[in-house]
């Protein structure tokens, strides 16, 4: 059996094991996980955001370093760690509003980060392309 327990002031988890299962609650939890409308109540707007927040700092330095190292021979190692980063924080985005589907928490989750997010991405494709890979 696994008991998860999680701290408001952090994005942690802890998990629990035991021996003994029982296979109708192991069951019946997984459904109850997997439904979207359960985790928004477990889940609050301000700890979804603060973990966003997070990746998307990470994002935007790492897009700054690649807009910076254009022409050295760092650039291809920093764009491909900004688009990994972009990617994180694009992921998380997406993740957070299928958990929250069409609920108040979404449109001000929404609200909140998609035109930062936009403005990432434009950011992100106005880097040159890579014709000729140093690690090829």
């Amino acid at each position: 059996m696994r008991c998860r327990s999680s701290s408001s002031a952090s994005s942690t988890f802890s998990l629990v094991f035991s021996s003994s299962v029982n296979s109708s609650y192991t069951e019946s939890y997984h459904t109850q996980f997997s439904e979207s409308h359960h985790l928004e109540h477990h889940v609050s707007l301000e700890s979804v955001s603060s973990e966003l927040e997070g990746l998307y700092n990470t994002a935007k330095e790492e897009i700054a370093y690649a807009v910076e190292s254009q022409g050295s021979i760092y650039f291809e190692g920093d764009k491909q760690t900004a688009q990994t980063a972009l990617d994180l924080c694009q992921s998380k985005y997406d993740s957070v509003m299928q958990m929250f589907k069409e609920t108040a928490n979404a449109i001000k989750f929404r609200f909140r980060w998609e035109s930062e997010l936009v403005q990432l991405r434009i950011t992100f494709d106005s880097l040159p392309k890579i014709n000729d890979s140093i690690y090829d």
